[in-house]
């Protein structure tokens, strides 16, 4: 028996044979998993990557068998060959397990660095609690238990197969069609309208497949009579190929450096994932910056590359929340959790933009080409990535590292005071000096600093004297506002900790409450479709929807809540709203210190539980009912998302990251007072 699992493309061999003929050709012939495994390696052409999962029944062995373009690996039960210890039992999810296959999915470890850590995905991490769960007892009535679970059907799944080894014998197999969590997919107005041919989707029971399974008996010769009423499938009508997706905005990016590096140790997982992680968000920054007439960042720039960078912020705290905190050097690998690579992965970012700023931009990305090549394919440690640091940037950077990778935590900033000698007169430039202080973690040497001036804005690195915190910084225009590392570029721990997609880590601990206080049946409408949402993009979970008048305090404080409805129409979101990082008026919300009044507009905003500061609140709110109903499905998706994102009547849509209250000073009062004398 064969089945498979698509991992990510090897790279392809023209002069190779199809997957499809060496496929066929083992089913026909090979009566042995050695056997098979030979056929399915000779002259593949790497077309169509696979895990596949083999069992022979004469032998009652089975075996994994990861197959790339050139590379392979078998894992087999007379060999006593379990990965992450999942003894007698092997499982495929689209996640290749070997790093030399995974290797092969990319063009060159001297290229653009990629990640190739192995980390659990939501189906691993699923496969791995239903086999401790039920190691020992895995009958049929746990693959059909498996097959209906969330996320291993997810919601795209229509079907759901498994077989024995005596059924296997007969040829046969359990099967079930439709979504095997039994929602109905009805397609909408506007789908049915471009393709005319759609139907429902609905769920059916489970059945057995195979010879001489689901005829219809001919009474008069007891044989199998062909059903007249099939339809002739060279004649059904085909449906049109769906539209591709609009591009993103973004623009075209090269290589910030190269070399695909692997971790030497489990203490080495940080630096392998976010050498990777770190270079997409630098190029894409550069790329930006490519595109403007100064060659640098320009405000909206700002916006659109903080979002990533808080994305990797978010994904360290969501791994704090789910099991601890823990020093990068002691990260230990785990097949059953993520929590360790939301760490790894996201705090090394963190660090390694702290590196960055501290060595100047071309001395690190310098150093950081000349590293990865180097390294290209090899494992690479910390003390290898330390001494290379320490040479390129000409000073002992060891302090620095302890404090980053040995240390766990993130330091709170905090801008202790601020003054500024504005001045009305343009020839005379106004002096804005502050004084910053860490607690909890090292003073950064260096960080960005945004002086607002009316509706305009100048961001710059500014350096910190290290043993005051004092730092300097001159503006031709009288100054309103500084705010210290508005976009969160630093590694801190105060200021915005969750996104829009924290629930998504915990999706079985996340309830939607909607409001009651006013536009009750809106609000309501619009839960519906939120849970919808969520269900039809990837988790296939019915997150449990409750009101704001019958949801119980327990409830709140051990789930994720999603909030429907602004402070106004729902009760639970006028009692958390101090823990998001907005505020609202009756018809209206502000951002970043802009208004948004339009009736049409809608905010979406996450924020840390204040009744579990292990789990996150989000808030769907519409300034009117429409509003919140029109947007109650934008919450869903997959993955980290930003802090705010701000839909506008006009259709425009921004993504933020709010500022930390405790790293801004006005000085509106300042320029008044100055103006008035």
């Amino acid at each position: 028996a064969m089945v498979e699992t698509t991992i990510n493309q090897t790279r392809f061999d023209h002069t190779g044979t199809a997957l499809a003929s060496r496929v066929r050709k083992a089913l026909q012939y090979d009566e042995t998993i050695d056997a098979v495994v030979k056929t399915l390696t000779e002259n593949g052409n790497g077309l169509y990557t696979n895990e596949w999962l083999l069992a022979d029944m004469n032998t009652d062995e089975i075996a994994m068998f990861e197959l790339g373009t050139k590379t392979s690996k078998l894992w087999r039960s007379s060999k006593n060959e379990w990965f992450a210890g999942t003894e007698g039992f092997y499982f495929g999810c689209n996640n290749a397990k070997d790093l030399t296959v995974r290797l092969e999915t990319i063009p060159s470890v001297n290229d653009r660095p990629a990640n190739m850590v192995w980390h659990p995905s939501d189906r691993d991490q699923k496969w791995m609690e239903l086999y401790r769960a039920n190691f020992g007892k895995m009958d049929e009535q746990f693959a059909k238990t498996a097959f209906t679970t969330a996320p291993l059907c997810g919601s795209p799944s229509v079907d759901a197969k498994f077989t024995t080894g005596s059924m296997a014998k007969q040829m046969q197999s359990w099967g079930t069609f439709g979504p095997p969590l039994g929602q109905t997919w009805i397609a909408k107005p506007d789908e049915i309208e471009k393709y005319k041919h759609v139907n429902p989707l609905v769920s059916n029971p489970w059945t057995i497949l195979g010879p001489g399974i689901g005829g219809t008996d001919n009474g008069a010769t007891g044989s199998l009579a062909k059903a007249v009423d099939l339809n002739d499938p060279a004649s059904d009508h085909l449906l049109s190929a769906v539209d591709p997706d609009a591009k993103e905005d973004q623009p075209p990016t090269k290589p910030a450096w190269h070399g695909t590096i692997l971790p030497a140790t489990d203490g080495d997982l940080w630096l392998a994932s976010s050498f990777a992680e770190y270079e997409q968000m630098v190029s894409q920054e550069r790329g930006y910056a490519a595109c403007q007439p100064a060659h640098c960042l320009c405000a909206a720039d700002y916006d659109k590359v903080a979002a990533s960078l808080f994305g990797a912020r978010a994904r360290y705290f969501a791994g704090v929340r789910q099991s601890g905190d823990v020093a990068l050097a002691k990260i230990k690998w785990d097949a059953a959790s993520d929590a360790w690579f939301k760490i790894a992965s996201g705090k090394g970012v963190m660090v390694l933009a702290e590196l960055r700023r501290s060595m100047g931009d071309d001395a690190f990305v310098s150093m950081m080409d000349a590293f990865g090549r180097a390294h290209a394919g090899k494992p690479a440690s910390t003390a290898d990535f330390l001494s290379a640091a320490s040479i390129a940037s000409k000073h002992d950077l060891s302090a620095f590292f302890h404090s980053w990778i040995d240390e766990p935590g993130l330091p709170r900033l905090e801008l202790a005071s601020a003054e500024t000698s504005n001045s009305l007169s343009d020839s005379n430039p106004a002096v804005v000096m502050g004084v910053l202080k860490a607690t909890g973690g090292p003073l950064p040497s260096k960080i960005e600093v945004t002086l607002e001036h009316g509706q305009d804005e100048v961001t710059q690195v500014v350096a910190i004297n290290p043993g005051t915190g004092a730092f300097e910084i001159a503006s031709p225009h009288a100054v309103n506002r500084i705010i210290v590392d508005k976009y969160a570029r630093a590694a801190r721990s105060n200021g915005g900790t969750a996104d829009l997609g924290s629930f998504t880590d915990d999706i079985g601990h996340t309830l939607i409450v909607y409001g009651t206080v006013d536009d009750a049946t809106a609000n309501r409408n619009a839960a519906m479709d939120c849970q919808k949402a969520i269900r039809a993009s990837w988790q296939n979970t019915n997150v449990p929807v409750v009101s704001d008048a019958d949801v119980k305090e327990a409830d709140l404080a051990r789930n994720h809540i999603i909030l429907i409805g602004r402070p106004v129409t729902n009760a639970v979101s006028r009692r958390f709203a101090s823990a998001l990082p907005v505020t609202f008026g009756p018809a209206s919300f502000t951002a970043r210190n802009h208004i948004y009044a339009n009736s049409g507009s809608t905010l979406l905003a996450a924020g840390v539980n204040p009744l579990n500061k292990e789990l996150s609140i989000n808030i769907i709110a519409g300034n009117s009912a429409l509003a919140t109903v029109m947007h109650a499905d934008s919450i869903a998706g997959r993955g980290h998302g930003p802090e705010v994102r701000i839909l506008e009547a006009s259709g425009k849509e921004t993504s933020l990251v709010i500022p930390a209250p405790e790293l801004v000073k006005s000085f509106d009062a300042q320029i008044k007072h100055q103006h008035d004398e």
